[in-house]
């Protein structure tokens, strides 16, 4: 109860609500004086307390499920780390973390920013750990969120200068393959995260085989993929057979990506579609999860 304002009841219609003149009379409004009726406030039971807390935690919940999708309050998610910078989920800022349902009815979570990255590049994202299209509904969300957070001055970007080496590595490679998806086909980061040293040697041969020898192409159509492949400035392959061999893992990891990404990168979209075509092929002779993947494909090698 207010002190200050008159110790009276409203009114006999309003019994719940106290008077909100202030006290002139002794602890009463000249208006109540004659004839007051004290107003008492509620006391809340230790029942009604607990009902209370219960109705706000689903409120909560119920709240954090619509800006923050079904595992804000508590980890549900298949993953277990950010697949933009490979920490634990334990890691993401609270105002940054954001999860969805996908058809089958399994929750993934991700840090906002790296949905907002995926967003910007295609019209068409695709969930990273399933491939599967993410429904209008789910992009209305993410971007219901991104504005949300704009609003209120958050950055919705990733700063690079605050992500260790192996998180912008793991950002390139993301960046690559978006690159392959955008042409059309279904593709996973993993295939090339999961790569050993030997793999690269074998993915390098086979790449350069398709490349030079077992495809038959041309000059001109080579130069159409990647133009200038053979000059000293935008050399393809940068190495012989005998000398990839030769390298340590980190070298043949840099060099494999940046062939992939010059094979996928022409203005040209249907040079481009061929370039991504090649990198399956070679992806194939040393995947078994790409070759299931591409059964057409696959047969080919």
């Amino acid at each position: 109860m207010n002190l200050s304002r008159c110790a009276n009841i409203k009114s006999r219609h309003y019994p719940t609500i106290q008077c909100n003149f202030k006290m002139v009379l002794g602890e009463f409004c000249k208006k109540h004086s004659k004839h007051p009726i004290r107003f008492v406030a509620p006391v809340i039971s230790e029942k009604h307390a607990i009902l209370i807390q219960r109705c706000w935690r689903v409120y909560k919940q119920r709240y954090l499920f619509r800006r923050q999708g079904p595992a804000a309050a508590s980890l549900l998610a298949n993953n277990d780390v950010e697949i933009y910078s490979l920490d634990s989920l334990d890691s993401i800022p609270k105002m940054y973390f954001f999860s969805f349902a996908d058809a089958a009815k399994a929750i993934w979570a991700f840090d906002i920013r790296t949905l907002s990255f995926l967003c910007s590049k295609s019209k068409t994202v695709p969930n990273p750990y399933t491939r599967e299209v993410l429904s209008v509904e789910i992009l209305g969300r993410i971007y219901a969120r991104i504005e949300w957070l704009q609003k209120h001055k958050y950055v919705t970007v990733y700063e690079n200068a605050s992500f260790s080496l192996e998180q912008m590595w793991n950002h390139k490679v993301l960046e690559v393959f978006n690159k392959m998806e955008e042409v059309g086909y279904i593709v996973s980061s993993d295939w090339f995260h999961d790569m050993t040293k030997e793999d690269h040697i074998e993915f390098y041969k086979k790449l350069y085989d398709i490349w030079f020898f077992r495809l038959g192409l041309t000059t001109k159509e080579r130069n159409a993929i990647v133009a200038g492949f053979n000059s000293s400035r935008n050399k393809l392959f940068r190495y012989s057979a005998e000398e990839i061999e030769r390298k340590d893992e980190k070298t043949l990891k840099k060099n494999n990506l940046t062939i992939i990404e010059k094979l996928v990168s022409s203005y040209d979209k249907s040079q481009r579609g061929l370039g991504v075509m090649y990198v399956l092929m070679a992806f194939c002779s040393i995947s078994d999860d790409v070759g299931e993947a591409y059964p057409w494909i696959a047969a080919t090698i």
